[in-house]
């Protein structure tokens, strides 16, 4: 939970530092698809994709954009309860790029039958895709797979339910329980 907190504390502040560069006034700066390479999960910034002689360094995804508003020796982009697999990307988390970055502050909040706010992901820890090839702008074909997530062991226990943590665009940071 505090690796997701500090990210969103990053893009929060990566956010106030646009909009104080910027004429738009209180709109939203979050940073766009077109920053973060149009696909939801990067590798580090400098990796290039294992075995593919056709990589370059890796420049895009939400690590490149955040990467002077976060400590580098934080180890903040890899959630302590992945897989040795997830974390050869040195990045384990996946990030939105559906919603819009000049929508109202925050974005996509809206209420489901029983009037509960029904938030938007941010950040989460990545359990379904593949990173995108490094250096190069999606979307990618053939780099989604689905890991079975019937038990996530985290810090503050087991959960039972398949789910994820997650950081909203709020700025909240929570397990997500997938139905």
């Amino acid at each position: 939970m505090n690796n997701l907190r500090q990210v969103s504390i990053a893009t929060h502040v990566f956010r106030d530092a646009k909009r104080a560069q910027s004429n738009r006034g209180n709109k939203m700066t979050f940073p766009t698809g077109t920053q973060l390479g149009d696909w939801g999960y990067r590798l580090r910034p400098g990796m290039k994709s294992p075995g593919d002689p056709s990589a370059l360094p890796e420049t895009f995804g939400l690590q490149a954009v955040l990467e002077d508003y976060m400590d580098k020796s934080s180890g903040g982009w890899i959630c302590a309860s992945q897989t040795d697999d997830m974390r050869k990307y040195e990045n384990t988390y996946a990030f939105n790029l559906t919603f819009k970055a000049n929508d109202p502050d925050p974005p996509n909040q809206t209420r489901d039958a029983n009037m509960e706010l029904q938030k938007t992901s941010w950040v989460w820890d990545n359990y379904s895709l593949k990173p995108g090839l490094s250096g190069f702008r999606g979307p990618f074909s053939s780099t989604s797979y689905i890991i079975a997530t019937a038990q996530r062991t985290y810090p503050h226990g087991t959960r039972s339910s398949p789910g994820y943590m997650r950081s909203c665009v709020d700025g909240s940071v929570e397990y997500f329980e997938i139905q």
